[in-house]
């Protein structure tokens, strides 16, 4: 695979998601410079000959998430919101977010349902009754929303925290 994603055999496409990607880019040219000269002696003359070998940027992109979910009481809303929304930012985070801790795999992005039980194991809240999910590609900043699904494939996507929406209904009345 290419550094494009395109199909091409024999080529090996290393990508890479730096500590401060927050930075947006932010000397990953420099980087990648560094990076070729580094494997330059290290790698196959055919792969530099052929320029099979690639280095490329993770593909952040930014999720922002509008929830509709119910809570058990009035009086635990605001928690639960609060708590809602650490969760989501924590569990998006592409480093040390995800389920287990540990970040996320470079081609790996939550779906709906892993988010729907993330939430719904928050304390106070009974139910997570609509997720919508909009996705933005942050290394394209002129780049308008993307539909969700048809990114979520990419292979060298890494999910972001966004802004978030929480509405909340409660069981009593």
């Amino acid at each position: 695979m290419d550094d494009q994603a395109n199909s091409m055999p024999g080529a090996v496409t290393l990508v890479l998601l730096t500590e401060d990607y927050n930075a947006r880019g932010a000397g990953f040219e420099h980087l990648r410079r560094k990076l070729y000269k580094f494997y330059e002696d290290k790698l196959p003359a055919g792969m530099i000959v052929e320029r099979n070998f690639f280095l490329r940027e993770a593909v952040l992109v930014e999720l922002e998430l509008h929830i509709q979910a119910t809570v058990n009481e009035f009086a635990n809303m605001s928690m639960a919101q609060k708590s809602m929304m650490e969760t989501i930012t924590k569990f998006l985070d592409p480093i040390s977010g995800n389920s287990d801790g540990n970040g996320w795999e470079i081609g790996c992005m939550p779906d709906q349902y892993k988010i729907q039980s993330l939430l719904t194991s928050i304390e106070n809240v009974i139910s997570v009754d609509h997720i919508v999910i909009f996705a933005k590609i942050l290394n394209k900043p002129d780049t308008p929303m993307v539909i969700f699904e048809d990114i979520q494939t990419h292979p060298y996507a890494v999910p972001v925290s966004g802004n978030h929406e929480i509405i909340l209904d409660c069981l009593e009345n």
